[in-house]
């Protein structure tokens, strides 16, 4: 039962790198809210 042959490094891989830039991408987007909010009300 083969869909077809997978490489698991390369997916996993690929999907670390995914989760790599989703987590920066969250980084950037908290820090610049906690910028807004200090400027903002400080």
């Amino acid at each position: 039962f083969v869909l077809y042959h997978l490489d698991w490094s390369v997916v996993i891989q690929e999907l670390k790198d995914c989760i790599k830039g989703l987590l920066y991408l969250v980084g950037v987007v908290e820090h610049r809210i906690r910028v807004f909010r200090t400027d903002g009300y400080g």
